[in-house]
């Protein structure tokens, strides 16, 4: 399975009709939406709407200010957000903006400036949604409940070593992801399983005999490792941060309990800190609980 260049929204986890709902962003991986179900997040601005949702692509080809789905009383080019609340839309397929269907399989080079078929679950109305793989506040949908868990279930990594059977389990991490800073792992080896914490930081000082990390979750509480040996590298030449920073740590039982019950606020790799907001931290919490069921 490829690693996923996965870029996840600046939204909170939130709730929809009782269910545990979250923005993901996908960036250039758009083609993983494919098959899912998306609701709006209700938090996005209206303004948002802008241009963003239309009828048919012709609309758009022939005047982007017209031909928007459920247009707005106030701005005919901007859909109207509450015609869109309670609404179960399925990814069916990609187009072009000139009505070409899009598939990564088949389809030559990278789709510049997608549009989501979407159908609506209930009237099985057809819209396009133009997509933009480039800025996670033009994304307005969420997954929400069972969708949630299937795309953390879908996403998590596995790999069998072909030399000794132990089977690897991770989270997904990429240079352009925004969770490539930490990553929860899993290995299965001889029907015992092991569990590790892997932290990455940046740094602009060479600190090659440094030790100590400090987790806080968000309730406050903190998770100190002082004696944990922490690795550098270099990291890219001209970058103001050249060295980059990690540690691999093993988890207890106890230690699982709690990122698995707790979300991280920020942590420390010697004197280099590293911050996540709400969302990253609650999906990683989602992750962990997925890969300690997963085998």
């Amino acid at each position: 399975m490829k690693y996923l260049c996965l870029i996840f929204t600046l939204s909170f986890s939130l709730k929809a009709n009782g269910q545990d709902c979250m923005r993901i962003f996908l960036g250039k991986d758009f083609d993983l939406y494919k098959g899912r179900y998306l609701i709006l997040d209700n938090s996005i601005k209206s303004t948002v709407l802008t241009k963003m949702l239309y009828l048919d692509l012709k609309d758009y080809r022939y005047n982007s200010d017209y031909g928007v789905a459920y247009p707005s009383l106030e701005d005919s080019s901007m859909t109207n957000k509450d015609s869109l609340i309670g609404k179960v839309f399925k990814v069916v397929s990609f187009f072009t903006q000139f009505g070409h269907e899009y598939n990564s399989v088949s389809s030559q080079g990278t789709l510049e400036s997608p549009f989501f078929k979407l159908m609506d679950t209930t009237s099985g109305k057809i819209i396009y949604f133009k997509y933009n793989k480039f800025f996670d506040k033009y994304f307005p949908f969420m997954f929400c409940g069972l969708e949630l868990k299937k795309y953390v279930s879908s996403t998590i990594l596995r790999r069998v070593d072909p030399f000794d059977d132990c089977i690897k389990i991770y989270s997904p991490s990429s240079e352009e992801n925004f969770l490539d800073k930490l990553e929860i792992i899993k290995i299965i080896c001889k029907n015992t399983s092991r569990y590790y914490l892997k932290l990455s930081s940046t740094g602009s000082t060479l600190e090659p005999r440094a030790k100590g990390v400090t987790l806080i979750f968000n309730d406050g509480t903190k998770w100190l490792k002082p004696q944990e040996e922490i690795d550098v590298e270099l990291g890219d030449i001209g970058s103001i941060f050249k060295y980059n920073y990690s540690s691999f740590i093993t988890l207890s039982q106890k230690d699982l309990a709690l990122f698995k019950n707790k979300s991280i606020s920020k942590y420390r790799l010697y004197i280099y800190d590293q911050y996540l907001d709400s969302s990253k931290s609650n999906l990683f919490t989602k992750y962990v609980k997925a890969i300690i069921s997963a085998n």
